[in-house]
């Protein structure tokens, strides 16, 4: 469809191609699936991934403490890191929380299936650390929610639904203990509050004011799928139509809504966002037939922060989270065996 998308529409000179350029991370669903067919490799890939999460979680709890400056390993250009210390690197605040936030997750589900009691007390501790680096030490909102779902859905899937309750205690003590014990958490919370509060239909979102901009894209992005709901406007088509729709407004314009399923309806409509949703729906369904409770585990792990984290952020367009959605969709998924329908829990 966003292929097709480019057949239709008015768009800038070159966005067409540059936005349908930024999709092609989904792509590596089929292309990895033949690559990991073989369990050994599954498994060397989950470990060199979770070692890549080590490592950006070491280097961040470094520049921490002060071994690393601010910023180590950061691009040369870093447009927005400004304000209160911020030690993330690699990676900005808000692709470093998601990111640690899903190695929390990761590194827990590893020690849960650990054979062995060092191992298991190892992933525990680099599960407790990246917890604390989500909520004490990097300014990420993001992150917030995804913990915070994924939390619940650890101990749902371990307790079922007396899990719900633990999962609520834990998580209260934790983000209460992070809201009255971190800076950092607690200025970003409260400032994301006075925002939402302030925000008002009528008037124009100040710069800076993350919330209430996002709010003014959300309202304008809706009225766009409101005139074209069924295709959108095409593939590339959001920031032209955005222009045009806030045209005499004294309004920014951006790149993308901060919302990946309003993203893909204002580009190919609501046709779009039903097989996105569906394409989330059909691989919640068939992770419960991946032949091990880790890849179980993992891939409605990763569903739940992407999905959640679409919600605030064009996800699939950015290039780091489109391509751990792509990734780990074709490592977990290779795995998949559709040989007997009874296994099919969508049958």
């Amino acid at each position: 469809l966003l292929i097709a998308g480019l057949l239709y529409g008015d768009r800038n000179p070159g966005d067409g191609l540059r936005y349908l350029g930024k999709y092609k991370e989904l792509l590596l669903i089929a292309l990895l699936i033949p690559c990991f067919q073989d369990e050994r490799i599954r498994r060397r890939g989950l470990l060199a991934f979770a070692l890549a999460l080590v490592l950006t979680l070491l280097f961040s709890y470094a520049i921490g403490i002060g071994l690393l400056p601010e910023y180590f390993f950061m691009p040369s250009k870093t447009p927005g890191l400004t304000g209160s210390f911020n030690p993330v690197t690699f990676k900005l605040s808000i692709t470093h929380n998601i990111l640690m936030a899903i190695a929390a997750f990761m590194f827990a589900q590893m020690a849960r299936y650990a054979s062995v009691t060092g191992i298991r007390i190892f992933w525990g501790i680099l599960s407790i650390l990246a917890v604390y680096n989500v909520l004490f030490m990097v300014r990420g909102r993001t992150g917030y929610l995804i913990l915070a779902l994924l939390l619940v859905y650890f101990f749902y899937d371990i307790f079922k639904w007396k899990g719900l309750a633990l999962a609520a205690m834990l998580g209260t003590l934790l983000f209460t203990g992070a809201y009255l014990g971190s800076d950092t958490f607690h200025s970003r919370i409260t400032k994301a509050a006075n925002e939402f509060s302030q925000w008002h239909p009528d008037q124009t979102a100040a710069v800076g004011d993350s919330v209430g901009l996002r709010m003014e894209w959300y309202k304008n992005s809706l009225e766009i799928i409101r005139d074209h709901p069924v295709f959108g406007v095409g593939t590339g088509g959001f920031p032209k139509a955005y222009a045009e729709k806030v045209k005499g407004a004294d309004m920014l314009v951006p790149a993308n809504p901060h919302n990946e399923y309003l993203l893909i309806a204002t580009q190919i409509g609501l046709l779009g966002l039903t097989l996105l949703l569906y394409l989330f729906y059909r691989q919640w369904r068939l992770a419960k037939m991946l032949p091990s409770a880790l890849e179980r585990s993992l891939a409605h792990g990763l569903l739940i922060a992407i999905m959640s984290g679409c919600l605030f952020n064009s996800l699939l367009l950015d290039h780091t989270e489109g391509l751990l959605y792509g990734w780990m969709s074709g490592l977990l998924y290779a795995g998949l065996k559709l040989n007997s329908k009874k296994n099919d829990p969508s049958t």
